[in-house]
């Protein structure tokens, strides 16, 4: 007995859409990673452009980075920092309309806090700012992987020696002792808690990073070292091919 042309269209069509989506990602879309400096320095983003080329070849997926040092999604900057910290909003039309990607992953929160003690005013200006940006994606149909800052990743020696300096002003020159736990830590936290409708994924790169600090961190507690950004690239693909 033949199958009737109507079924064989639509299980065609049907083996179509499965070979152009994994429930993420589209064939052919445009990834944008915008970030600080832990985006700029380039390591996730060229492991999971990697990933992506070699596993994942079928989906046809283009990989832009535009991280940027010192960036904030809050607007705030030290005072001792000259020039201001930039901020997102002053380029992200720019980045939109030269990149047209179809899904953002975001990574912002370490400078954010502006290495200050907590504040209930620098945590509702990050909120602001991720609103703001989630918003603006979902007016133009992109989506996001959301993923948290990562740890302020200082050992129990450093700690001490911050602690013992206590500068009248704090800045990423003179970081607060606990701006991991005071300041990261809530950061993290509301990063979790996000529900938009923009928001694809979150990616919980603070557990992993701090999961293995010995081994992610050397003696920048700021940014992570090779082997941090092999973890935080295999946590990011862990969860969005789940």
């Amino acid at each position: 007995m033949k199958t009737p042309i109507f079924f064989v269209i639509l299980y065609s069509g049907f083996v179509l859409l499965s070979c152009q989506s994994n429930g993420v990602f589209q064939q052919n879309d445009r990834l944008l990673f915008i970030g600080d400096s832990i985006t700029f320095q380039g390591g996730y983003v060229e492991r999971v452009k990697n990933y992506l080329a070699q596993e994942k070849a079928d989906l046809n997926l283009s990989i832009a980075n535009a991280g940027i040092s010192s960036e904030t999604v809050s607007g705030l900057s030290e005072p001792i920092h000259n020039p201001v910290r930039p901020h997102l909003f002053d380029r992200l039309d720019s980045i939109l309309e030269t990149h047209q990607p179809d899904c953002a992953f975001f990574l912002y929160g370490i400078n954010d806090g502006i290495y200050h003690p907590f504040s209930e005013a620098r945590l509702q200006a990050y909120k602001d700012g991720i609103t703001q940006f989630l918003d603006e994606m979902e007016c133009q149909n992109i989506k996001v992987i959301l993923l948290t800052p990562p740890p302020f990743a200082v050992n129990d020696q450093q700690k001490e020696a911050l602690k013992a300096k206590q500068p009248e002003s704090y800045s990423y020159k003179h970081p607060y002792y606990d701006y991991d736990e005071a300041v990261m830590q809530p950061f993290r936290d509301y990063i979790l808690a996000v529900r938009h409708p923009a928001v694809a994924k979150i990616v919980d790169i603070y557990a992993v990073l701090d999961q293995n600090r010995a081994v992610a961190y050397d003696d920048d507690p700021i940014h992570p070292n090779a082997k941090g950004h092999e973890l935080m690239a295999k946590a990011i693909v862990e969860v969005i091919f789940e």
